[in-house]
């Protein structure tokens, strides 16, 4: 995803990144798709240790795409990608479950 937003148009990196996550090429590709659409149910069910480390590689995720996220401050942008990339990845599960 990082490639994908670097050969973005300017201005359009966010839009590139959902618009690739959201492709049926991506949900169906299994060793590449996100691993929240593609275990989400499971990892709930996994222990606090577990679900702890998962987290911190989400933060980092999260940090990897903050530059693409509108947003005045790194605070404002963090916001909006804890909102949006759970939900793509929620319409990502859905989409899949659809095929």
């Amino acid at each position: 995803m990082v490639e994908v937003a670097k050969s973005a148009p300017e201005g359009q990196a966010l839009r590139a990144i959902i618009e690739r996550c959201l492709s049926a090429g991506h949900a169906d590709s299994l060793g590449t798709c996100c691993v929240l659409s593609a275990l989400g149910p499971e990892l709930a069910r996994k222990p606090v240790g577990v679900r702890r480390r998962l987290e911190a590689s989400l933060e980092a995720y999260r940090e990897r795409y903050c530059h693409s996220c509108p947003g005045q401050t790194r605070e404002e942008k963090l916001a909006k990608i804890r909102l949006l990339f759970p939900s793509v990845a929620g319409v990502s599960m859905a989409n899949s479950k659809l095929r």
